[in-house]
């Protein structure tokens, strides 16, 4: 978490998506058990955003400068954790 804006959640956004693309981009060059580990924090990750959702602004205000960020970042986590 940032220390100066801890109920900001795009620094987490950004680290998500990250995350989930270096995941699925090196998936087949992972241990089973660093697949397991990685798609546990994917998963906590995108819970948290989704659940942040209903309580922010970004959540419910399309016009939003947060908006697009997280909802991708939301996306992008999803869809790892769908795939598998």
């Amino acid at each position: 978490m940032v220390k100066d804006a801890p109920w900001d959640e795009v620094p987490i956004a950004h680290s998500l998506v990250g995350f989930a693309t270096a995941y699925d981009f090196l998936y087949e060059y992972l241990s089973k058990v660093q697949q397991e580990h990685f798609l546990q924090v994917i998963g906590n990750a995108s819970r948290y955003m989704y659940e942040k959702s209903y309580r922010r602004g970004w959540g419910f205000q399309y016009l939003h400068n947060h908006q697009p960020t997280n909802c991708v970042a939301l996306l992008t986590g999803s869809l790892v954790v769908m795939n598998q």
